[in-house]
């Protein structure tokens, strides 16, 4: 499974400490779960949050659940953006209950019936692509059931649009409230994951630590690193100078609802001090095996390292619930120069 991006916004305080970001931009959102949170946009017109696509595929497809308080008058209530060069658009159509994919030379290229209902969470799926002749149909779906479906042979590249889809912007261009929550994005054959829930799991106790801990308290490893909201940076941390040292983390179970994993995102912020290079791997463990993600250089300044994973790489299939409770995640230490 190609599954290259998700979000539950459950994680941090403010987004543009994560995204880039236009207009007001909040994490206090009305949250589709209980103990959750959500992306909340609002107030100013193109208002966004910008979610890097990590791929450069014109085809695939992004789900998000959205909840709107307002469906103005006049001029259409723009929800997704594939970018860049506002490449396609996924509307709600002005004084209506409707969506609609618009190009960006304006040109509608499907609306459906009436679906949208005010301060109500619907999950919407979006199987996208953007060619000059697309060869499959283009379609839409809300609550699981289609809502747009574009035919083949259908120009949806735009005569202004590049040639490459690489982030979607969660848009709110109009005064009132709209609120995102548990997003996805994989590839187009991957088709529908259905109306997913992003759970944020957060290290609970130690497993095996050879780093050090910024308070210099043997067993705290991972209470250095489990902030549930704004990064505090240099006031709590953990340190390695050695080279191939790992930490690993115990995390949270996932909610007792949860039937089915469909893929995992590991979070990480850090960063070097001192002159030199110095490089880590993210690290994941779900029975004796350690995996690393690809080596990356840190900077001195903080950073955010995000990396999606549909497949466990033990079994070389979807993550079971059971794996998931057992995981444990953290960082090793590469090199420095």
């Amino acid at each position: 499974m190609a599954l290259t991006a998700i979000e539950g916004f459950d994680w941090f305080n403010i987004p543009n400490d994560v995204f880039t970001t236009n207009g007001n931009t909040y994490t206090d959102g009305q949250a589709r779960y209980a103990g959750g949170r959500s992306a909340q946009i609002d107030s100013t017109a193109d208002s966004y949050i910008e979610i890097p696509l990590n791929s450069t595929e014109v085809s695939g497809t992004v789900g998000v659940a959205i909840n709107t308080h307002v469906i103005p008058g006049t001029d259409n209530l723009e929800i997704i953006r594939l970018q860049p060069n506002n490449n396609l658009n996924l509307v709600i159509q002005a004084a209506a209950d409707t969506l609609a994919i618009i190009d960006a030379d304006s040109n509608v290229l499907g609306t459906s019936a009436s679906v949208i209902n005010l301060d109500t969470w619907h999950y919407i799926e979006w199987k996208y692509i953007m060619e000059n002749s697309i060869t499959e149909a283009m379609t839409v779906r809300v609550d699981n059931s289609i809502v747009i479906t574009i035919t083949a042979a259908t120009d949806t590249r735009s005569a202004s649009a590049s040639n490459t889809i690489e982030d979607a912007r969660l848009y709110n261009g109009h005064t009132g409230l709209i609120m995102f929550d548990d997003f996805y994005r994989t590839t187009f054959n991957q088709g529908y994951l259905g109306a997913i829930r992003v759970a944020a799991l957060f290290a609970s106790s130690d497993n095996s630590t050879e780093w050090d801990d910024s308070a210099g308290i043997d067993g705290s490893n991972y209470q250095m690193i489990d902030e549930t909201g704004a990064a505090d940076e240099d006031s709590t941390y953990v340190l390695t100078t050695g080279s191939n040292l790992l930490d690993l983390y115990n995390m949270d179970n996932l909610p007792a609802a949860a039937t089915s994993v469909e893929g995992i995102e590991i979070i990480t912020r850090g960063r070097k001090s001192g002159a030199g290079t110095a490089t880590f791997s993210q690290a994941y463990r779900s029975d004796s095996t350690t995996n690393l993600f690809p080596s990356t250089g840190l900077s001195d300044s903080y950073q955010y390292f995000r990396t999606t994973t549909g497949i466990n790489p033990d079994t070389s299939a979807v993550y079971t619930v059971s794996e998931i409770n057992a995981l444990r995640i953290g960082q090793q230490s590469l090199t420095f120069t």
